[in-house]
């Protein structure tokens, strides 16, 4: 997502109706049965407030303020907790009037509804039978709840067939059932709260619902059964098995851009969609392979989506394999539908069943296929069209101050408090239903860091129950939030979970310095950003994180090496801008040895689309919503101009997956196996005992050479080299000493005597 990089966050202009920051104004929050917090940003002090100065009305009754409790100055006002003499329910009509404002403010219930009473355990949503229908919404400052039911997809939202209300149930949910079979119907709730004393109606689809009409207005009633007995081999498909975090080799790309490119060789109509990823052996023009045929060639084990639930930016029925418009869809709005641009048709539940066509054709190739979800942010706020939650509960689905401003350590314009209670729940009932429902096979969670531990670890606990094999990945960087870092799932407290967190530091010890466009890294000959130790350290997967205190790891499963993904640069570009005066064959050079050496270092291996033959974004470090043909797109014609790297790629992943000496399971294997030889800032050498985790091969040593110039190293008995440079060799015998070419990783193994 646009946000890896703090820099990069700065400069964006984000094209949201929040990206703008409200005025700082009066706001009243109702924290307990009797509890109040009121803000005002005017300049008080203590002795200049009183508990006569509040007028406190609910439903029209006065309620007595029994006494302050706390005044807490703020920077941008002052904060008072007030006890009142009678509890308040948090759905009435609740008005506040402070005697410096004279105007009446909502009270809007905020951590009373974090209490036992409004927590509902059972299903949220609809419930679906072709016997009736029961649909339950938790909204428990509603004053009522009614659902609309339209028989098109079209039809005006004014314009509804039959309204139905729903009864007020324990815990704030609201319910009601409908019988007969109402497959083929849309529907959104009509949810009337209290604003400033005036009852203000939203219809807001259903935010639990898995299908909608184009474009997320209206949800979509179908029998899920049904659906799935139309996709060929789905009640047969199963999840790929992973025995450990390490064993991954992740290919991250994006639907659209991996097949609409007119030398993808995809079909017309499939290009840019769900069904062109499940063509079998495209090719370009000049005969190499494309989509799942490049997936497949390549060898890796899994496939990491980049956002494909429904999402906010863009028109669903205008996104067909041309270029009307693009983004990454980090811009989340139903969390539990499908993105209907991916799917030959938005309209019905075509893209529910394209994505499960192609999640079965990736299985039925021993791809597991994983998901990249956003629940540190949502695409809009407020009353904004795609707002849903603050539609229903306002305010409680975020993070916001006592002054009502969004916390935004998403650089999104809010923050998903995922600490409270329902927002848990909510959740945790949508990963569940893309583990059960979908049979994905892991999560990439966006932004992780803002995300609280329990919640990360509630998730960890429900995944694993359904699938063993489960991968959990995501973003650990720590960002600025009103949540405390101490309770987010950060780098640092990721250790011991087995969770793994994306690892920046490997990926700018490499390839320079994120933040600096110009700065160069080891694979460039600079030296690493960290420097020399810190790298070592990086490649035995016992540390992660780019600042100058490592991060340690409590395993390589919990560390995810890269050195590009859809943020940023890619890596071919970073290596442009670091080395300006090398020439291209050079640069190819360098990008073979950065992804040599975390295809050899401990943890998890992930690449980014077309990495493996150069791609490039012509210098483009955020291009989130670039509509530019040669842009995203992956070039496919670059691969046969790269076979080199192709195959070199190819090789370094086959090597690791051959070789368990390079997916060792713990810190302390790691540590009793692996040695450093010699290294300077140019140069490591370091090698693995023989037969390391149960390998096949005798003791191996890693040679990485970053110098402008070729590199000597002595050998000791005999030796088979399986790799020395990005042009790759048959296999040789060494005695004595081997020489590895400028910027090169070398991959050598001891030949054992056998004793007769």
């Amino acid at each position: 997502m646009r946000k890896s990089t703090l820099l990069t966050l700065l400069l964006l202009t984000i094209p949201f109706s929040y990206a703008q920051e409200p005025p700082i104004t009066n706001h009243a929050w109702q924290d307990g049965a009797d509890e109040l917090v009121f803000f005002t940003p005017s300049t008080l002090n203590s002795k200049d407030i009183s508990k006569t100065d509040f007028s406190i009305t609910s439903n029209g009754k006065t309620i007595q303020v029994k006494q302050i409790n706390k005044i807490t100055p703020l920077p941008d006002g002052v904060s008072i907790t007030l006890q009142l003499d009678n509890k308040i329910a948090p759905n009435a009509n609740n008005l506040i009037n402070f005697k410096t404002t004279q105007q009446n403010l909502t009270i809007y219930p905020r951590n009373v509804l974090d209490q036992q009473q409004y927590f509902f355990s059972g299903k949220l949503g609809l419930d679906y039978h072709k016997e009736n229908s029961q649909f339950a919404l938790w909204a428990p400052s509603a004053k009522s709840v009614s659902v609309y039911l339209y028989p098109h997809y079209n039809s005006d939202l004014t314009n509804y067939s039959r309204k139905i209300d729903l009864q007020r149930q324990a815990n704030g949910v609201w319910q009601t059932k409908l019988k007969g079979d109402q497959a083929g119907s849309y529907y959104v709730y009509a949810i009337t709260l209290f604003e400033n004393g005036k009852e203000v109606t939203n219809l807001v689809a259903d935010p639990y619902s898995s299908a909608s009409s184009p474009n997320s207005e209206k949800s979509y009633i179908y029998d899920e059964t049904a659906l799935d007995k139309r996709v060929v081999g789905w009640n047969q498909d199963k999840y790929v098995p992973l025995k450990n975090n390490v064993d991954a080799v992740i290919y991250e790309l994006h639907v659209r851009d991996y097949t609409i490119d007119q030398s993808s060789g995809i079909e017309s109509s499939l290009k840019g969609k769900f069904l062109g990823l499940t063509q079998n052996n495209t090719q370009t023009s000049s005969g190499v392979t494309t989509g799942l045929a490049n997936i497949k060639e390549l060898g890796v084990t899994h496939v990491q989506l980049l956002p494909v639930y429904d999402y906010g930016t863009g028109d669903e029925t205008s996104m067909n394999n041309a270029y009307p418009w693009y983004n990454w869809g980090y811009d989340p709005v139903l969390y539990s539908n499908i993105e209907g641009s991916y799917a030959s048709n938005p309209v019905g539940t075509l893209r529910q069943e394209e994505l499960k066509t192609l999640i079965t054709t990736l299985h039925r190739n021993n791809l597991g296929v994983i998901k990249d979800v956003v629940f540190n942010h949502t695409f809009q706020t407020g009353n904004a069209q795609f707002s849903i939650f603050d539609k229903i509960v306002p305010f409680y689905f975020y993070r916001v101050s006592d002054d009502g401003v969004y916390s935004n350590g998403s650089y999104c314009g809010n923050e998903v408090a995922t600490e409270k209670p329902m927002v848990r729940k909510f959740i945790l009932d949508s990963i569940r239903n893309d583990v059960s429902n979908y049979h994905f096979d892991g999560f990439r969670f966006d932004l992780m860091g803002l995300i609280d531990t329990q919640t990360m670890l509630a998730i960890q606990q429900a995944v694993k129950a359904i699938n063993p094999s489960a991968l959990i990945i995501g973003e650990g960087w720590n960002m600025p939030s009103i949540y405390p870092s101490s309770e987010r799932f950060i780098q640092a407290n990721t250790q011991g979970t087995g969770i793994a967190a994306f690892n920046d530091g490997i990926r700018d010890n490499l390839r320079g310095d994120v933040f600096n466009s110009s700065a160069s890294g080891f694979v460039q000959g600079a030296a690493p950003y960290n420097g020399i130790e810190r790298l070592k350290q990086l490649i035995k997967g016992a540390v992660t994180g780019r600042d100058a205190a490592p991060i340690p790891v409590f395993s390589p499963n919990e560390t995810v090496n890269y050195v590009s993904v859809h943020d940023n640069a890619t890596l071919i570009d970073k290596i442009s801008s670091g080395a300006p005066k090398s020439n291209y064959e050079q640069k190819l050079q360098m990008d073979a040895l950065a992804f040599g050496a975390i295809a050899t270092s401990q943890g998890i291996l992930l690449l980014d689309e077309g990495q493996e033959f150069g791609r490039t974004k012509h210098g483009n470090e955020n291009s989130y919503a670039s509509n530019d043909p040669i842009i995203n797109p992956i070039q496919w014609n670059l691969k046969q101009e790269n076979q080199a790297l192709f195959k070199f790629y190819q090789t370094m992943i086959a090597i690791r997956k051959a070789h368990p000496a390079f997916r060792m399971n713990s810190s302390a294997m790691v540590e009793s196996n692996l040695q450093f030889i010699s290294s300077n800032d140019h140069q490591i050498v370091y090698q693995i005992n023989a037969h390391a985790n149960g390998d096949s091969w005798g003791k191996i040593m890693v040679i990485l050479n970053a110098s402008s110039k070729p590199l000597t190293q002595s050998l000791q008995g005999q030796w088979q080299v399986a790799v020395n440079g990005i042009h790759l060799i048959q296999p040789v015998n060494l005695k004595n000493t081997i020489s590895v070419p400028a910027y090169s990783i070398a991959v050598l193994h001891q030949i054992e005597e056998i004793n007769q």
